[in-house]
């Protein structure tokens, strides 16, 4: 009801006078010692399940991290000859391998206020919580932010979010996929020469780019990575038929574990509704705790 009667665009709240006069179910003091002893028992114990959920999810996401950071820096194959990288935290690499910068791979696509007839859904980034950048797939429409949209993707190009912290990239390798949208000006574009663009995904997600994304990041409030520093960025390049390979096994592993990931959350919500539902219940009267 709280929620129901609150009015406000930024901030929705509800006036004074309605909580005054806004009628309130209260059972008799016994009930409630009662009501709450048997809530504190039973959330408990869902609770201690939901937090045994999410330690689990955190580890299937740390796999595939890990397997991702392994497998874009050092490859399928452990029986190849290694050399240095000369790059402390990443060691020693495949010695067939290149290592090189970001622009003598990939163009840089340039930022830009473009003009859309259709309409097309709106990609931005948005800041969840301090040092968490996501982004986000916002269903507005050129139409209606058209200040905010900058960029159109475009056919083999891969994006990421300027801003410090952001571990997602977007990949466009459907043309049909990359007409449906436009893009913030928070985004920076990729666009591959002679490398597979999955492979680049997946390079870009992980803790090595990142790493070097952030440490080159700078700003007051949100620290962002400008065009030069990104085309300076460190690039292991393996030749292009390992880059497919790689590709293809990171594609079948990880969609095992996100499908892992996705049944946890599954249970998760299930659980956070059961505790809701029996919150709501009990202190309505809906359903009574039985004498043993």
């Amino acid at each position: 009801r709280i929620i129901a009667y609150s009015v406000g665009v930024s901030y929705p709240a509800i006036d004074s006078s309605f909580l005054r006069c806004n009628f309130v179910l209260i059972a008799k003091k016994e009930e409630q010692i009662k009501i709450s002893n048997f809530l504190d028992q039973k959330t408990s114990q869902i609770d201690i399940k939901i937090k045994l959920l999410q330690e689990k999810k955190e580890s299937y996401e740390e796999l595939k991290k890990s397997l991702i950071n392994e497998t874009v820096c050092h490859g399928l194959y452990k029986d190849v000859e290694l050399k240095e990288s000369g790059i402390e935290w990443i060691g020693k690499i495949p010695k067939h391998w290149k290592i090189e910068r970001l622009k003598d791979q990939f163009s840089l696509i340039p930022s830009g206020i473009y003009s859309f007839k259709e309409e097309k859904d709106y990609l931005s980034t948005k800041s969840i919580s301090i040092n968490k950048i996501e982004k986000i797939e916002e269903k507005i429409t050129f139409k209606k932010r058209p200040s905010r949209a900058n960029m159109q993707p475009i056919i083999n190009s891969v994006w990421f979010a300027k801003l410090r912290f952001t571990k997602k990239s977007y990949l466009f390798d459907d043309l049909e996929e990359a007409k449906k949208y436009i893009l913030s000006t928070g985004f920076a574009g990729l666009r591959t020469k002679n490398i597979n663009s999955k492979f680049v995904n997946y390079y870009i997600c992980s803790e090595y780019f990142l790493y070097q994304k952030d440490s080159t990041s700078h700003g007051t409030t949100q620290e962002a990575i400008t065009e030069p520093n990104i085309n300076q960025i460190i690039f292991i390049c393996p030749p292009k038929e390992e880059q497919i390979q790689i590709a293809n096994y990171l594609d079948n592993n990880t969609l095992k574990i996100d499908k892992i990931v996705s049944k946890i959350n599954d249970q998760i919500e299930t659980l956070k509704e059961l505790r809701k539902t029996l919150i709501n219940d009990l202190i309505t009267g809906k359903v009574k705790i039985q004498d043993e």
